[in-house]
């Protein structure tokens, strides 16, 4: 298989993740100065191309694109799961080269020139460029145990720092990993709660048509009269009751009256004897006759009066005060107007002195009065026994 394309996204040392695609050449040799990323790119291709390891690093994140023939082969790995895709789709691993044959391929540039004498002082110069031109073994000293061991507690503890930081960051692709779960999680709460809003709009609804439907109902059971409301109504009820009350009160007023007239009646002694019917018709019969006979004596007295008053008045002009009088065409027309009412009434005078004296002597206003009350209190009476 040829390598196209390698992508480290996260790998430890390298900081940040680059994407190196070689030339299309027959061999590639990458050299140059140290912590340019060689090595990575080589353990990244160790990783990608060999069996998952339980001390690789668990935060790695790499892709990368071979032709092997005319098929092109996707693989990628996050953590320690690896994939392999050709055509668009999952597809086991091709056949691979063993851990021993990758090895075979990390060669350095000074490994290539050292075997030829001609070439050694260039390999020394190109070993000495790319340590920064200093030679770093001169300088060596001999460090004591004690330096030693602090520096090897150091790097214990640098370790420590970087398996807590690998785990951190594996971890933190873990969730990562999540991130598109999540996403559809929230988007469901999204619809979800769209979703929740039509319900409770649609449950709303729903409620509404249910009171209207009762309201209906409630509606239907009035009489077909009630669309002839005015919207008075209120009013003119407020005024029946009103009505009613004061009809309450004449009621009592009524009752009271009732047993006053009861009191009464046990008075005069009407309480335990209830005159026949005829005789009750007779005396207010008579009752009637003597209100009439009354009403007719007073306009009769009234009448006469009158007519004394205009007799008087004609005596005086007929008499002319001490003067002859005028017995003119005028005047004795005037005298025939004046004597033939009270001819008249001097008739009506003598019909009704003849009348009265046919009916006697009057009684008095009390006793009818005494009597009216009488018949009241006998047909209050007679109502409320029967």
């Amino acid at each position: 298989m040829r390598l196209r394309r390698l992508t480290i996204n996260a790998l430890p040392g390298i900081t940040p993740g680059f994407t190196f695609e070689p030339p299309d050449a027959d061999v590639t040799i990458i050299t140059g100065p140290n912590a340019i990323g060689k090595s990575s790119l080589a353990r990244a291709l160790k990783h990608l191309l060999g069996d998952a390891d339980r001390r690789d690093p668990p935060a790695l994140s790499l892709e990368a694109e071979f032709d092997s023939g005319k098929t092109r082969w996707l693989v990628s790995r996050n953590g320690r799961q690896i994939q392999w895709m050709h055509d668009g789709e999952v597809a086991a691993a091709p056949a691979l080269p063993t851990g021993d044959q990758i090895n075979l391929y990390r060669l350095s540039m000074e490994s290539l020139l050292a075997d030829d004498q001609d070439d050694k002082a260039l390999a020394e110069t190109i070993w000495r460029a790319l340590r920064g031109g200093f030679d770093l073994d001169a300088p060596r000293i001999v460090l004591s145990g004690r330096w030693a061991r602090t520096e090897e507690s150091a790097l214990l503890q640098a370790r420590n720092d970087l398996g807590e930081v690998e785990r951190r960051y594996a971890a933190l692709q873990a969730d990562e990993a999540k991130l598109p779960e999540l996403d559809e999680r929230i988007e469901a709460a999204d619809h979800a709660r769209e979703r929740l809003n039509h319900l409770q709009q649609a449950l709303g609804l729903h409620q509404a048509i249910e009171q209207r439907k009762q309201s209906q109902a409630a509606i239907d059971r009035f009489s077909a009269d009630m669309a002839k409301l005015k919207g008075d109504e209120l009013q003119r009820l407020r005024s029946w009751d009103s009505r009613a009350e004061r009809l309450i009160e004449k009621r009592k007023e009524q009752q009271r009256h009732l047993a006053e007239v009861q009191r009464k009646q046990e008075a005069v002694g009407l309480q335990a004897a209830v005159p026949e019917q005829e005789q009750l018709a007779r005396i207010e019969g008579l009752l009637q006759s003597l209100s009439s006979k009354v009403s007719e004596r007073r306009h009769a007295q009234d009448a006469a009066v009158k007519a004394q008053a205009d007799l008087s008045d004609a005596l005086a002009q007929l008499e002319g005060n001490g003067e002859p009088p005028n017995l003119g065409t005028e005047g004795l027309e005037r005298a025939r107007k004046i004597v033939q009412p009270l001819v008249d009434a001097q008739a009506r005078l003598r019909e009704l002195q003849q009348q009265l004296s046919l009916i006697g002597e009057p009684p008095d206003e009390s006793e009818v009065d005494q009597l009216r009350n009488g018949v009241e209190a006998l047909r209050t009476w007679l109502a409320s026994s029967g």
